[in-house]
C-alpha cells in the first residue's frame, strides 16, 4: 500500500485519501484499510470537500436573475440551483 511505503501517518494518509479520491465509498474503503484513524480522517475530509460543492451553483444563477429582472420573468430549468440539480440528476 502506498501509505505504508511512504511512511505516512494516519492523519496524513487520511487527508490525502479524502482529498484525492472522488467517490465517497472508495474513500471509506481506502482509509479504513490503512487504519481506523486514517479512515475517520479520510471520511471527514471527503464529506467536507463534498459539502463545499453545495453553495457553488446558487450565486451565479441568482446574481443573473437580480441583475436583469426582465430576462428572468419565470424560473427557467437552466437557472440557479434548480437547473444545476436537474443537470446533475438527469
Amino acid at each position: 500500500m502506498i501509505g505504508h511505503l511512504l511512511g505516512s501517518g494516519p492523519q496524513a494518509f487520511g487527508s490525502w485519501t479524502g482529498a484525492a479520491i472522488n467517490e465517497t465509498s472508495s474513500v471509506v474503503a481506502a482509509g479504513y484499510v490503512f487504519s481506523t484513524a486514517a479512515g475517520s480522517c479520510a471520511v471527514a475530509v471527503e464529506l467536507t470537500r463534498t459539502l463545499m460543492l453545495i453553495p457553488s451553483p446558487g450565486p451565479p444563477g441568482f446574481w443573473g436573475k437580480y441583475r436583469d429582472p426582465e430576462s428572468y420573468r419565470t424560473l427557467s430549468p437552466s437557472s440557479g440551483i434548480v437547473g444545476t440539480g436537474a443537470m446533475v440528476m438527469g
